[in-house]
């Protein structure tokens, strides 16, 4: 009896002893525990590519997970805070919110991902949360409130290789493509980030990284700024006028809005071009100057505009693929901002990603179709159209059994298709009109991991 206990508890302590293994050679891989034991705090700046478009990244981080996150990418901006216990985010000029639910349970995560991870799995006295090895080189790690990190550490370098978590029905997987010594600890210096959605597929080179530098506790709020709620213009409104291309003129249409948060809404309309309510998106609103872009690729089909001393105007410049031409708009009226409806929730077999590829008179169009029940218990989805990078919402969702029926009343189409045995093919028809198209949709490699 006694042998046998002996011989358990021996295989439980080498277990645990085997376990530090490829903690220990990361921390050794770095620069060891005693060098990052000594850093309080770090300041990091970054460009970023993504979508075609251009941008920088300034991030505050402390040892014991407060961090602060301010991004810029072409008319898009966002602030990013965590002091700890709470989160708060501000998007363009909107007014700040708090995080909750599934924001909140990233953000705490979030705090150590990266380079921070350090923070959070070389110290097991400091954190509150878990730390598992999976094999030779994995390490899961979830902050107390959080969400799975998986990190993958190179057998070569004991680095980490890939740093993978979900958000909602997306896999955000980062890999490390090159890292860079700084007062003998090794950051990364280059990273590309992969949501499984092309138009979000990211390059990111750190140019900066100071350890240590002096922080101020308000780093880690965001206070509401004088001009995003009292002195900007209001450009609440229905909204026509032109759009003056080259060799063209097109009438155009916007409602734009505050939804029951306060944040600005809106959508763009075009007769002529067969569109009703194309979502607007990357709203600012500072003094008279109004800057908001068809929902899709940073950057494209944006607006920046004046709104005239007497608001019933506003003139500027729309940008799309890289030229800019003038627009004017007046107001005519109250915003006409339909409800979206609510669709009934979809079978898990139809969630996630999907790839397909529309010809039309010879020529390919790349298309990812996105669909999702949200926490509400309704469905929701969209088409991203790669190349052109615009987003079409799915207005309605309609399963039975393996039919689906998608209305894109937006751009005036719908798609009718049937899901294969397998679960891996949406095959069906893509009517707009009297035209009538083959199309079909192949599951992700990323959609298939969830099935």
């Amino acid at each position: 009896m006694h042998k046998k206990l002996f011989v358990i508890t021996l295989f439980s302590v080498s277990t645990s002893f085997a376990a530090e293994i490829p903690v220990d050679r990361w921390a050794n891989a770095v620069g060891g525990r005693e060098k990052v034991a000594a850093i309080k705090s770090m300041y990091r700046e970054a460009a970023i590519a993504v979508g075609g478009h251009e941008g920088s990244i300034k991030v505050w981080h402390t040892a014991d997970g407060k961090y602060r996150k301010e991004e810029h990418i072409a008319t898009f901006s966002t602030i990013e805070t965590f002091d700890g216990t709470n989160g708060t985010v501000q998007q363009g000029a909107a007014p700040p919110h708090k995080m909750a639910g599934a924001e909140l349970e990233q953000s705490i995560s979030k705090r150590f991902a990266n380079s921070n991870a350090m923070f959070f799995v070389f110290f097991p006295e400091r954190r509150r949360g878990s730390v598992a090895v999976e094999g030779d080189d994995t390490i899961v790690l979830k902050p107390e409130g959080g969400i799975d990190w998986r990190v993958t550490l190179d057998p070569q370098t004991w680095l980490p290789k890939t740093m993978v978590h979900k958000e909602s029905d997306r896999t955000i997987n980062v890999t490390f493509v090159s890292y860079e010594t700084v007062e003998g600890i090794k950051f990364e210096k280059e990273i590309h980030r992969s949501t499984g959605d092309p138009r979000l597929e990211a390059t990111i080179r750190f140019t900066k990284t100071v350890i240590n530098p002096p922080v101020d506790g308000s780093l880690f709020s965001i206070e509401p700024k004088a001009t995003d709620t009292q002195s900007a213009a209001d450009s609440s409104g229905h909204w026509e006028g032109t759009i003056q291309a080259p060799t063209a003129e097109f009438n155009v249409e916007l409602d734009l809005a505050r939804n029951p948060k306060g944040e600005p809404t809106g959508s763009l309309s075009s007769p002529a071009q067969h569109l009703k309510g194309l979502p607007l998106s990357d709203f600012a609103l500072e003094g008279n100057t109004v800057s908001f872009q068809v929902k899709g690729t940073p950057g494209e089909r944006a607006f920046k505009g004046t709104l005239s001393p007497d608001g019933k105007s506003i003139s500027g410049d729309y940008t799309q693929g890289g030229q800019s031409i003038p627009f004017t708009l007046t107001r005519t009226g109250d915003a006409r901002m339909a409800a979206p409806a609510r669709n009934a929730p979809i079978g898990k077999e139809l969630e996630g990603s999907w790839n397909g590829t529309l010809e039309v008179d010879g020529k390919q169009s790349r298309l990812v179709l996105t669909m999702s029940n949200q926490s509400d218990g309704s469905a929701t989805g969209n088409i991203f159209k790669i190349d052109e990078g615009l987003e079409i919402p799915i207005a309605i969702i309609t399963q039975k059994a393996s039919s689906l029926t998608l209305d894109l009343k937006v751009v005036g189409a719908s798609f009718s298709g049937n899901l294969n045995p397998e679960g891996t093919e949406l095959a069906g028809t893509l009517s707009e009109g009297s035209l009538r198209l083959p199309l079909t949709f192949r599951r992700t490699a990323t959609g298939q991991s969830r099935k």
